[in-house]
């Protein structure tokens, strides 16, 4: 089994404990789907090192694109920031779909700087302090600031991957290049999914209790 698919495995089991808890604190829906994507681009990663099959690039690369975005709008609902829009979020996935149509020779470029650019605005997120994150349980916002720290370093660390393994494709005929997959990129695609599970279980604020009703005074 190619070790992507252990990691995917992995990742499902900790999607089922998330989905499956059996208390009062569900789990964030965001975190959810971002630990899926995660899953499948795990799965995705397995066939095309693992197995050679490269009919899954495009997947791969629509998937790849999708993940930083993602990330970003898992965190930055946690903070005061508003509702944000979605659709320049999309954007970099879209341009690769694009580009996978018209001229796929940019679209690693494009994804290298997705995870720069969103890496660099987590970690600005992250320098911020828990106390950015005010929607967030206030017994749970360390370590939640703190999954925003792993977030950051894990996407700037896939950007410089991405630009070894570009480097090794076009100098070396791609003879590091599933080494380098193996060694770096599926263990961050775990840590990524493990601060998500983390950042996602967190408690759903509780109703404060009602007050007790005062007795009646003396005559009434």
């Amino acid at each position: 089994m190619p070790l992507p698919w252990v990691v995917a495995l992995l990742l499902a089991i900790l999607l089922g404990r998330m989905v499956r808890r059996g208390d009062d604190r569900p789990a964030d829906r965001r975190f959810v789907a971002l630990i899926a994507v995660y899953a499948v681009l795990s799965v995705v990663i397995g066939l095309r090192w693992g197995y050679g099959i490269e009919a899954v690039l495009p997947l791969q690369s629509v998937l790849a694109a999708l993940l930083p975005p993602l990330a970003w709008l898992c965190f930055t609902g946690l903070t005061a920031a508003g509702r944000q829009r979605l659709w320049p979020h999309a954007l970099p996935a879209g341009l690769v779909l694009v580009l996978i149509v018209l001229w796929p020779g940019p679209i690693d470029v494009v994804i290298i700087a997705t995870y720069l650019a969103y890496g660099l605005a987590l970690t600005r997120l992250a320098l911020a302090g828990p106390d950015a994150l005010r929607l967030a349980p206030l017994d749970e916002a360390p370590l939640i600031h703190r999954t925003v720290q792993v977030t950051a370093a894990a996407l700037l660390a896939s950007a410089l991957l991405d630009l070894a393994i570009r480097l090794d494709l076009q100098w070396w005929d791609g003879s590091r290049a599933a080494l380098l997959v193996g060694l770096a990129n599926v263990p961050i695609l775990l840590l990524l999914g493990i601060a998500a599970a983390a950042a996602g279980q967190k408690e759903a604020p509780a109703e404060e209790p009602a007050p007790p009703a005062m007795p009646p005074p003396d005559g009434e």
